[in-house]
């Protein structure tokens, strides 16, 4: 059965998954579009065979045409949007961040919890990335011994006028922040917050340099520049006791020529992970399929990456971070008790695997780990 997908909020994420789902995703189809501007939903509505607009993202989520719903609306209504979606039983995978504040994080928990299902699976799309999954599984195997550092960069070409420091933190870092402690298989128990330069005008100080103190004491120094002006770039190389191991350079190609070596670099993020994108949307779609057919009995909900725990945990450390940049000197990082809906669920999930290391590989390549 065709899976019918309602999308709320058409600019550029939005319309990115409705093109993705319609071009390149088996098994969905995108039915109902809403959108603040009206008209930006009805052009991108009249490229979709088959896509209607709707007047609100409330009656979109109540539509008996609409089976799941992706939330990639303004930031502020992603709290309500979830909250009623789950309410109605619907499936959502919400673009980051999960909610706005942390309360409204802990409430989608909540409504969660009292449900008894897993139905919210946040947009960290670094998860799905195949250079990611792979750094992760080289960490996990042990192939430069015990990790101690990772050094990370995300390069933006430019941001819109009146960005500001916080906003860094909140829509670009909290990828990073996301994905490092899933790779290293260690939670962040501490931040830090610097920067080289004063606050221009607007209020952005950039570049930032954001530290994450994991357990055990490894460290992750994520260099974050929002107005690099020369393209978009991500960089990690992660430290350990015998080596060290980093992601490719993403460019397909390298020119030489005029005493010169030369590769070209995406204009934004979408260029550079375009692949996790459909590989987050189809492993979604996927998911759904198999709960609503029955395959996955007993599972704790239709979700195959991360979850909403997951996006409350991004949002608790970032507001560590700025505290942390307000005060001027490092916060320490404080979650609630993990509850049991989200213990079933492999968090990390690198202790079983160091310890079964003769199983290590057939477990990271289980759909589960890829997610």
């Amino acid at each position: 059965m065709t899976l019918r997908i309602g999308v709320i909020g058409a600019g550029i994420m939005g319309a990115d998954h409705i093109r993705t789902i319609s071009a390149e995703i088996s098994g969905a189809e995108v039915r109902a579009i809403a959108d603040i501007d009206e008209n930006r939903a009805k052009i991108i509505a009249s490229q979709v065979p088959g896509a209607k607009t709707v007047p609100s993202g409330e009656s979109l989520i109540e539509s008996p045409e609409v089976d799941a719903v992706i939330i990639a609306s303004n930031n502020a209504t992603h709290a309500p949007y979830v909250l009623a979606s789950i309410a109605a039983g619907k499936p959502v995978l919400c673009e980051k961040p999960l909610a706005a504040t942390i309360s409204e994080c802990e409430e989608i928990l909540g409504l969660e919890q009292a449900k008894a299902m897993r139905m919210v699976q946040v947009g960290f799309m670094r998860r799905f990335d195949l250079a990611y999954v792979e750094l992760r599984k080289r960490v996990a195997l042990g192939d430069v011994g015990a990790p101690m550092l990772a050094h990370c960069a995300h390069r933006i070409v430019d941001v819109p006028a009146g960005w500001t420091s916080e906003e860094t933190v909140i829509t670009a870092a909290v990828h990073e922040i996301d994905v490092m402690p899933w790779v290293l298989g260690r939670e962040v128990v501490r931040v830090n917050w610097l920067s080289p330069t004063p606050p221009c005008s607007g209020g952005l100080r950039d570049p930032q340099m954001i530290i994450l103190e994991l357990q055990g004491g490894a460290l992750v120094f994520n260099e974050i520049f929002a107005k690099s002006g020369y393209g978009y770039e991500i960089r990690c190389e992660v430290v350990g006791e015998k080596g060290t191991i980093e992601l490719a350079q993403a460019a397909r190609v390298v020119a030489r020529s005029d005493l010169k070596v030369n590769q070209d670099l995406p204009p934004d993020w979408r260029g550079r992970f375009a692949e996790a994108y459909r590989r987050e949307l189809q492993s979604w779609v996927n998911a759904i399929s198999r709960w609503r057919s029955g395959e996955t009995a007993g599972a704790l909900g239709p979700v195959d990456g991360p979850d909403a725990w997951d996006g409350y945990r991004a949002a608790v450390i970032s507001q560590a971070l700025l505290v942390a940049m307000s005060r001027g000197g490092p916060a320490a990082v404080e979650c609630m008790s993990l509850p049991e809906l989200y213990r079933e669920w492999p968090r990390q999930g690198f202790d079983s695997v160091l310890k079964l290391r003769g199983l290590s590989k057939l477990s990271l390549d289980s759909k589960r780990d890829t997610g």
